[in-house]
């Protein structure tokens, strides 16, 4: 593997000051007080923090972070280390240094993205009906024949073939590498400072009793629907394993009025990886059941 090309940019802002006097304790109660005060009359749930699925304290959002720097008056400077991962992939590093509007130095957070993540490197592929053209293509379920569907249901024009069907099995499908790697260069970017700003900002304010850091853009991807639920536990487990099975079990249905299988679903819509998604994706395909 060759060595890593790295380059660094420091974008200018706040002089630096890194002699800043130690707060006193009086001073530190009134920061931590004034905090709560901001955070309860101020900012909005759903828009400036939320809670994710499996957490115990509300994640910061970016809009919430931006508030809370304009609250104290916090300056950003941002110190960017783009490095080169070879095949036109990169990733970027930012340190997001905060300052107060006279210079002096409070905090800094560390965040980076890569167009390595599955949601930047990979792309959903379809197989393409020879005749219409359409990406509808699915697995026919054994017990309605098998073979291949053009499904109208996804525009497809509802022609069938065979099982070992050459026109469609030599077709590549499921994850694909990005071809327009380059397109996902400025994305990464924003979404580097976007981790780094929200690190930052909670290191600075002394906010980590009530926030955490935006965790919902590091899920992992899991392999299957029911891995995705059987997570540990928060306070409402039981109520969350309910929907969960709730779900799992809408989904079996709707795959079967479709004559999909759930693998097949997954392929062409993608794996849930919360609460949220699975609903999204039931009601995704009740719309198609509908017609």
């Amino acid at each position: 593997m060759s060595e890593k090309a790295t380059d660094i940019t420091t974008l200018p802002a706040a002089q630096e000051n890194r002699g800043r006097t130690a707060l006193s304790m009086d001073d530190v109660k009134t920061q931590v007080s004034m905090l709560q005060e901001f955070v309860k009359s101020v900012m909005v749930h759903g828009k400036d923090y939320d809670t994710i699925p499996g957490t115990n304290k509300p994640t910061l959002l970016k809009p919430g972070a931006e508030k809370i720097n304009a609250m104290f008056g916090f300056v950003p400077k941002y110190t960017i280390t783009n490095t080169d991962l070879g095949n036109n992939h990169r990733e970027i590093s930012i340190i997001t240094s905060l300052y107060t509007r006279d210079g002096v130095f409070i905090g800094e957070g560390l965040g980076s993205c890569s167009t390595m993540e599955s949601k930047f490197r990979w792309r959903k592929s379809g197989r393409v009906c020879p005749k219409c053209g359409k990406d509808s293509i699915i697995a026919g379920k054994p017990e309605y024949g098998g073979g291949w569907i053009c499904f109208t249901k996804k525009g497809g024009c509802g022609a069938k073939f065979a099982t070992d069907d050459a026109t469609i099995t030599s077709q590549s499908s499921g994850r694909l590498e990005n071809p327009d790697i380059a397109d996902t260069w400025n994305t990464v970017l924003k979404m580097a400072k976007k981790r780094s700003y929200v690190d930052a900002t909670i290191n600075s304010s002394s906010s980590s009793d009530l926030f955490t850091q935006d965790v919902e853009d590091f899920k992992e991807d899991t392999d299957t629907y029911t891995e995705t639920y059987e997570q540990k536990p928060a306070d409402n487990a039981d109520k969350k394993k309910e929907l969960a099975d709730a779900l799992k079990k809408e989904l079996h249905e709707l795959c079967d009025a479709l004559h999909m299988d759930k693998e097949g679903v997954f392929a062409e819509y993608g794996t849930p990886q919360n609460i949220e998604e699975a609903k999204k994706l039931n009601a995704t395909l009740r719309k198609l059941v509908q017609g």
